[in-house]
């Protein structure tokens, strides 16, 4: 024991109050360490911050923090390799609804099949005790078909002694309910209204159930697995896009994308190009935006039109004089798809007046800046490109 812990031991009349150093997991590092001159221990509510490399997903608790007497808050921390899971789950490909899981420390992955389902992807169908969507109800007296009922997500037919699979997904009226606090801290359930569809996108019908689907892209996610939620190939890193293209996520896809500067313009910076110096004669390369900003943005289906899309401006702390006009260049708006607002002296708003007929469009969103003293003449001009991806989902 070196003499700084003897000391402290003295001093507090035991061992001291301290952890010993974590390590880093594999793939990752950690961030906030501190300890004694010695390296040997991490003093009393110290945290540390665990971070994963690009492609792994870190499993465990995010902070750590240390209680004393060589106790950490939290269990040890894994970084996993989403690139690989991704893989096994796509070469799985789970059907109706399964979803895949890690099976063990092996990177062994299999489908968790929802109700109705088996096989190693759920592609059969569990069969019932009668052939299609019947089964044999429940009765009191088997002998005179008295005090019969069925199991959930069937319905009494004409023969009593028979329950016949109710198509939920044809339904068009679902109630929904609200859990509301109560008194003494118990929560009640209120009817909430009614909802058209049990699912964020399709509804499957299965014997005594139902199940939900998502379209390519997107997992299947909620309390009862209703819901849809894209899958971020860009953060995943299970895209294709070159080194010098830049992964944009969209809707159930991606998109790679890259910054082309006009003639006469150069690199700024990733997503900025500005002019070239202009000869003081040369009164067409002065009248050229200063710069292009490059936008990427990525709107979903069955929005309520016109819509504002993108909005754009300069704070007045930047030197902006307050008089700035915005406008959509022309050749960049046909059928005037495109509409410009004015939000304030110094900020407009990019409009979109229908939806896209396309999957991408590109337009040019101008700010003139004008001096108010000389007939509005033109002081300078930025032109933002914007690149406009369309899901064809509204998720």
């Amino acid at each position: 024991m070196n003499k700084m812990a003897v000391k402290a031991e003295r001093e507090m009349g035991g061992p001291p109050v301290t952890c010993a150093p974590l390590t880093a997991p594999p793939n990752g590092h950690m961030l906030g360490v501190r300890t004694d001159i010695n390296g040997a221990t991490v003093p009393i509510n110290n945290e540390v911050y665990f971070v994963c490399d690009d492609g792994f997903h870190l499993r465990g608790p995010e902070v750590r923090t240390c209680l004393g007497n060589n106790t950490w808050s939290g269990h040890d921390v894994l970084c996993v390799d989403m690139r690989a899971e991704y893989r096994a789950c796509a070469k799985l490909s789970c059907k109706n609804g399964g979803r895949c899981v890690k099976v063990n420390d092996d990177n062994v992955y299999a489908c968790q099949c929802l109700r109705g389902y088996k096989g190693r992807r759920c592609q059969k169908v569990v069969k019932t005790s009668l052939t299609g969507p019947i089964k044999r109800a429940i009765c009191s007296n088997r002998s005179t078909h008295e005090g019969c009922y069925c199991e959930r997500g069937y319905k009494i037919g004409t023969a009593q002694n028979l329950c016949f699979d109710v198509d939920e997904c044809s339904e068009t009226r679902h109630p929904v309910t609200d859990v509301i606090p109560g008194d003494l801290g118990s929560h009640v359930k209120r009817h909430a209204g009614f909802r058209r569809s049990l699912c964020r996108h399709k509804c499957v019908n299965t014997p005594g159930s139902y199940v939900c689907t998502c379209p390519p892209g997107y997992d299947i996610t909620g309390d009862n697995n209703q819901d849809c939620h894209d899958i971020d190939e860009c953060e995943r890193g299970t895209h294709n896009c070159t080194d010098d293209q830049y992964c944009f996520n969209t809707g159930g896809s991606f998109q790679c994308v890259g910054v082309v500067c006009p003639p006469h313009y150069f690199r700024a910076n990733t997503y900025t190009c500005h002019r070239d110096r202009c000869r003081d004669w040369d009164r067409k390369c002065l009248k050229d935006p200063l710069s292009y900003t490059f936008s990427f943005i990525d709107i979903p289906a069955n929005l309520n039109y016109p819509v504002d899309i993108f909005r754009w401006g300069v704070g007045v702390d930047e030197g902006a004089s307050q008089n700035n006009r915005f406008y959509v260049t022309p050749a960049t708006n046909p059928g005037r798809l495109f509409s410009a607002r004015k939000v304030d002296a110094v900020t407009g708003m990019l409009v979109l007046n229908r939806p896209l007929d396309v999957s991408s469009a590109t337009v040019d969103f101008e700010m003139r800046e004008f001096n108010p003293g000389h007939g509005r003449q033109l002081i300078v001009k930025y032109t933002s490109r914007i690149i406009i991806f369309s899901s064809p989902y509204a998720f």
